[in-house]
């Protein structure tokens, strides 16, 4: 079932993460008086996403929705596409690594308050909470997705 409604932009719970890192990396020192906000709020707005995400995937008819993201190759019969599947096991994991990457964000930028080098979030926790979420993400979907089609797929010889 094709997603559609917040469900079709669930591709931003690995998105924002990815831009608030890629910001704090190219920025470097000159992100030392916001970064830590930055940091903050892409993970936290993934948490929220994620939040809302798993409400609308609860009011859905079917268990799980298909986000088709691009298309690698697409020549004859050979279509190879990327896209994400949202059911409520990938929201599970969702939900728990952004939710935690949130916390420790916010708790790391309490604790290097006092730091005089600066501190709080960086690009490498920002960039390991998306890592996280697309690894779950994967894991989590992968078996489902290929077993749903693993009875259709035939290959011709």
């Amino acid at each position: 079932m094709p997603a559609t409604g917040l469900l079709a932009v669930s591709w931003l719970l690995i998105a924002l993460p990815l831009a608030g890192a890629a910001v704090l990396l190219l920025g470097g020192r000159r992100t030392d008086r916001w970064g830590h906000l930055l940091g903050i709020a892409t993970v936290t707005a993934s948490f929220v996403l994620a939040v809302l995400c798993t409400v609308e995937l609860a009011g859905t008819s079917g268990r799980s929705v298909g986000v088709d993201l691009f298309t690698f190759i697409s020549t004859g019969r050979l279509d190879v596409s990327a896209g994400l599947l949202v059911d409520p096991l990938s929201m599970t994991f969702a939900l728990l690594i952004t939710g935690v990457g949130a916390l420790i964000h916010v708790y790391s930028v309490g604790y290097m308050a006092h730091d005089p080098r600066g501190g709080g979030s960086s690009p490498t926790s920002t960039s390991s909470s998306r890592r996280c979420c697309c690894w779950c993400w994967a894991t989590a979907s992968w078996p489902s997705t290929w077993a749903g089609r693993a009875s259709a797929w035939r290959p011709t010889c």
